[in-house]
């Protein structure tokens, strides 16, 4: 506990974390201050980051409702009441949300750095961890390609006349923030899941040796850590994704909904259905589906590895091994019992590949509820 309090981590973890770090501050949204290997929670620096984000978001949105309003490129569409019960929707939400994703990463910054200075105990317990590297760069491919989705884009929006105006296509980059948190969170499952990869190897090999006692303890430490960090996990990010399934759906469906009256607009008036503000709108909801399906897929395939602990131990306790190795394995098992909870949102979702299979599947049978109303 005290290498945890120090709050030191090696270059290899630091290395890892980086590229998240960078990420959100350039989405003004830091989690935690890093500095010369010395990660400890937000300061006052960070702080006023954290303020000065949720400042200019709050701005914007309410910069975007009067540009809605008053803008001609918009004022064109009068007929079409909906988008601006859209509008004063999204403004809603948006400013809703942000305002609790701000509160979330304020109050949340400790489980941050506890769960970054737990992953560096395991570590120290179990050796090199020999994925770091590609962890890394796999941190970086994956901010750079969410990023470039957001500069094309704005650059699409931009680019076709008669879409939206710049300042809404300024508010709109505002968004990523969204995005980003969801991003963090599914690299720190994957994190979390390739170290308790590493550590079913090493257990696997009791079945075929014997271990001193100090190894052991040691394994079973590391395995109290991994739910120490799953434990941290879930308060950091039930809020977040419950945030995000809501937007994932309801905007989906209301962007659905826009896209349905923007074609028949055009129909009408030019004999064309196709308008590439609903085609870059129907992109736009695909992209939060896929993000929330991500971090669904990524919480499931750790539930399924640590299903694997659970597999290797009952292997173990068959073989010929030691009553020490025998003794790890129950304890582990019996640990397993009482304390893994699949995460939840509030009690209301189990966050796990089915809950996004659900998701898609209502936002699916939705959408063509939608589609039937617009055909009558």
């Amino acid at each position: 506990m005290e290498d945890i309090l120090s709050n030191r981590i090696d270059d290899e973890i630091k290395k890892c974390l980086i590229p998240l770090h960078v990420m959100q501050y350039l989405v003004l949204n830091p989690k935690y201050y890093l500095k010369q290997n010395i990660i400890t929670i937000n300061n006052s620096f960070n702080n006023f980051i954290l303020i000065a984000g949720l400042i200019y978001i709050q701005i914007f949105s309410i910069a975007n409702i009067l540009t809605t309003m008053l803008d001609e490129n918009i004022t064109q569409y009068n007929s079409i009441k909906f988008l601006y019960f859209a509008s004063y929707l999204d403004f809603g939400y948006r400013a809703t949300s942000f305002t609790l994703l701000f509160f979330i990463n304020y109050f949340n910054s400790s489980n941050h750095v506890i769960f970054v200075l737990c992953i560096q105990k395991i570590y120290n317990l179990l050796g090199i961890i020999p994925f770091l590297k590609w962890y890394s760069i796999i941190n970086w491919v994956s901010i750079i390609s969410l990023f470039s989705f957001y500069f094309i884009t704005f650059i699409c929006f931009f680019c076709v006349p008669s879409i939206t105006p710049f300042l809404v296509n300024i508010y709109y980059f505002s968004v990523l923030t969204y995005d980003a948190e969801l991003l963090h969170g599914s690299r720190l499952v994957q994190l979390l899941t390739k170290v308790l990869k590493l550590f079913n190897g090493q257990l696997k090999s009791l079945g075929h040796g014997v271990c001193n006692e100090m190894y052991l303890n040691n394994w079973f430490c590391s395995y109290d850590l991994v739910f120490k960090c799953y434990e941290h996990m879930k308060r950091m990010y039930h809020l977040s994704i419950l945030v995000h399934i809501f937007v994932a759906f309801v905007q989906g469906l209301v962007n659905i909904e826009i896209i349905i009256l923007f074609s028949k607009y055009n129909y009408e008036h030019n004999g064309k259905a196709y308008n590439p503000t609903s085609c870059l709108i129907f992109v736009w909801t695909i992209k939060n589906l896929l993000l929330h399906t991500w971090i669904s897929l990524e919480l499931e395939h750790f539930y399924d590895t640590l299903k694997e602990t659970q597999d290797s131990c009952i292997l173990i306790l068959g073989f010929h091994s030691s009553d020490k190795s025998k003794q790890l394995c129950k304890n582990i098992m019996r640990f397993h019992r009482s304390n893994f909870k699949e995460m939840r949102t509030f009690g209301l979702f189990h966050i796990n590949g089915c809950h996004s299979l659900r998701l898609v599947m209502y936002f699916a049978n939705y959408s063509i509820i939608l589609l039937q109303f617009a055909l009558l």
